[in-house]
């Protein structure tokens, strides 16, 4: 049986390495052609950001776990929005292992994401998705999600 729960401080070593997972699953999509791909960065580089945003309340990780893994995750952070008076929200990670997948694993961490949100009274929750990602998009149009804005980023 798969459980979702909020992460703690304790869960950092799954929460990171499960972001690994997501991150090695994306390459293989994105670069078909790669063999192998390989990442560690958010064992090597999150640890500081995962406590920063559980400690500062200003997002939530929640995990789908069975007995002694995580299998799943979803991560939303609060975003404001000073024009409007209040926040938005914004889903950054979400990720089931290929194993869990089709067993209504997405759904339940979604559905965590709305209900958090929806607490917080955040107006809108959005979440970005690499084009090649079409079965990705799928889920999201059959929870709601609607495509509104062609995004922009420079990397600094």
């Amino acid at each position: 049986m798969v459980l979702i729960e909020k992460a703690t401080i304790a869960d950092e070593k799954p929460v990171l390495e499960i972001l690994d997972s997501f991150r090695v699953a994306c390459l293989k999509i994105l670069n078909p052609e790669a063999t192998n791909p390989i990442s560690t960065t958010a064992q090597e580089y999150g640890k500081n950001i995962y406590k920063s945003v559980l400690k500062n309340d200003i997002g939530a990780v929640f995990l789908a776990k069975t007995e002694d893994k995580v299998v799943g995750i979803i991560t939303v952070y609060l975003i404001p929005q000073i024009r409007r008076g209040g926040y938005c929200a914004e889903i950054e990670e979400f990720f089931v292992l290929d194993k869990y997948q089709g067993q209504n694993v997405a759904e339940e961490l979604m559905k965590k994401a709305f209900l958090w949100s929806k607490e917080r009274n955040v107006a809108a929750l959005r979440l970005e998705s690499s084009l090649p990602l079409e079965r990705a998009h799928a889920f999201y149009e059959k929870f709601g999600f609607k495509e509104y804005a062609k995004g922009f980023q420079i990397i600094l």
